[in-house]
């Protein structure tokens, strides 16, 4: 009985925590609905492919010859390759777009906010406000953003907590305050769903280490720790950087489409006026009470101090307090690069909310549980985290009836809810991007969106595809007149692939669409990519060395609980 008692102790915030991310699902399950958006459309292309991979067990790690309209794009290999072929498991175990949008919803605001239920109870050892912060973390960040809209900030909000429980351990354990298995492993991780991302994170844990390294008397060692965890995390990801390193080094690609940093930060004048938000005003009020509380208490709590700072420098740096007109315009390169001051709010997200947790747990601690103010104060709390829940539930509630009650969506839910994974992209209308196209002339990436919009989105359906072994993609079509002409395949070609045709290559245009001479009759060419010579052995090593890396952790975490139940 005692064992139980201790179990269900332990479980109950998690259950909790579950059971608040399967009832915001409860209005697109109940209706059968799909939101859709322009990142859908991305994301589930590249799901796709590795879903199709899988299930055909005929691998193209570089040329996607399933998704992204059969045209032989570079995408995976360069955005979280890893993550998408664990997405395609993902995709093919629920069958359907409905129910893989149903479940990855479920596992990321459960993970998401179980991490950060962890690293509030790490800080604070208080249960009851670790679960409300966690509750909080669902409402007030991006976490379910992937629902409601397909954005890929919420997987980045996700892994948020487990960075920070890397950071937050440099400046409370100061006998080993970097475990170079867990840090190493965690920014692998990030490193295969978002590369970018790693930057970020990186960046917020220079303060972290920094105030470590002068609280702790073992400098060597984080040093060492230090450059095993850069090692490790280099080591899992080698399959993600050496592939941008080659392509920008032997091919010329396209960047994203450019974005302006000062129109998409955040504008602090229309925060009430905007529903989007990760940070409502009342957070903002109780995050306002809670710097007051750390100034005035600035000597006591040098730790909090730290991760609340920490919090609302990027918090500033996602807002139009910084000069980002005057940042791009200097430095033109980050509109595509980064795109986006708001990416910032994924660590201000994390940071800010566990400071107010381990505020709140402090003043708590100074009351008995019977007082008024414990009562008021937890009730402040709970506030805090009900009113970005009920801004959560609204917003999904708003997508779902949207794509319910509008007649000319139907068909896309329908698709969705199908078991053909194909049936979606047949009925949704394909959204190009200029994303790794191959660029072989010097234009914009909007006119490059453009070409390829003409050229092989509104062109695809007068050819017939076919994959074939060894991941080369066959297109046939036919010229029905008597003579030969220039016929444009809706491929695009790096400088690493290789066409196969009977027909004559006329040229090459500016996004890699080739152009052949068609001779009366049936035709067919067969693209392949020739990956380069060194990159079987590099998969192979990184996929070892996560083996090597999963079982050390497990071992490191096995030692760790004996020693902890000897002592």
């Amino acid at each position: 009985m005692e064992k139980l008692k201790k179990w269900i102790n332990r479980a109950w915030p998690y259950a909790g925590l579950a059971l608040v991310s399967l009832f915001l699902l409860y209005t697109q399950w109940l209706y059968r609905i799909t939101p859709i958006s322009g990142d859908t459309y991305f994301h589930y292309s590249r799901f796709y492919d590795a879903a199709m991979q899988i299930r055909n067990w005929n691998f193209s790690y570089f040329q996607t010859n399933y998704g992204f309209d059969q045209a032989g794009r570079v995408i995976n290999a360069m955005y979280g390759p890893l993550f998408a072929y664990g997405m395609g498991v993902l995709v093919l175990l629920t069958h359907s777009w409905f129910r893989f949008k149903l479940i990855s919803s479920f596992l990321f605001v459960l993970i998401g906010s179980s991490g950060m239920y962890h690293l509030c109870w790490r800080m604070t050892k208080n249960k009851e406000t670790s679960f409300l912060i966690a509750l909080a973390y669902i409402g007030l960040s991006k976490l379910t953003y992937w629902q409601s809209v397909s954005n890929f900030a919420a997987i980045n909000e996700m892994m948020a907590p487990f960075v920070m429980l890397c950071g937050v351990r440099m400046i409370t354990n100061h006998d080993r305050p970097i475990n170079w298995v867990q840090l190493g492993l965690t920014m692998a991780v990030v490193g295969q769903i978002h590369l970018l991302s790693c930057l970020i994170f990186s960046l917020a844990l220079i303060p972290f280490f920094i105030m470590g390294l002068v609280t702790t008397k073992q400098a060597k060692t984080v040093w060492l720790n230090f450059a095993g965890a850069i090692a490790l995390a280099a080591l899992l990801t080698m399959n993600v950087w050496l592939v941008l390193i080659h392509f920008f080094i032997a091919e010329r690609i396209f960047t994203p489409y450019p974005m302006s940093l000062a129109e998409n930060s955040l504008k602090i004048q229309t925060i009430p006026r905007t529903i989007v938000i990760p940070l409502t005003w009342i957070f903002l009020f109780a995050c306002l009470l809670n710097g007051i509380y750390l100034l005035k208490h600035r000597r006591e709590d040098k730790t909090n101090n730290l991760i609340f700072c920490n919090g609302l420098a990027f918090f500033l740096l996602s807002t139009d307090l910084i000069p980002w007109g005057y940042i791009e315009a200097k430095l033109p390169v980050l509109q595509t690069a980064f795109q986006n001051p708001k990416r910032f709010l994924i660590v201000a997200d994390t940071l800010l909310l566990l400071s107010l947790g381990m505020t709140f747990s402090r003043v708590l601690g100074a009351f008995s549980k019977s007082s008024k103010v414990h009562s008021l104060l937890v009730i402040s709390l709970l506030l805090v985290a009900m009113s970005g829940y009920i801004k959560v539930n609204d917003l999904n509630n708003f997508y779902t009836y949207f794509f319910k009650f509008n007649s000319g969506l139907q068909q896309v839910n329908n698709a969705a809810a199908d078991r053909n994974l194909d049936l979606l992209f047949q009925t949704v209308s394909s959204v190009p991007s200029p994303d790794y196209l191959p660029k072989r002339q010097e234009i914009s990436s909007k006119h490059a969106q453009e070409v390829y919009k003409q050229e092989v989105i509104d062109r695809k359906q007068q050819f017939k595809h076919q994959v074939l072994a060894n991941g080369k993609l066959r297109l046939t079509w036919t010229n029905s007149g008597k003579t030969k002409k220039k016929t444009k395949l809706p491929i695009v070609m790096y400088r690493e692939s290789k066409l196969v045709t009977k027909s004559k290559l006329y040229k090459i245009d500016a996004i890699g669409v080739p152009t052949v001479y068609s001779r009366p009759g049936k035709n067919e060419a067969t693209l392949s990519f020739r990956q380069p010579s060194w990159f079987k052995w590099i998969l192979w090593l990184v996929l070892v060395n996560w083996a090597a890396a999963i079982f050390l952790a497990c071992w490191q975490r096995v030692r760790f609980r004996a020693q902890t139940a000897v002592s």
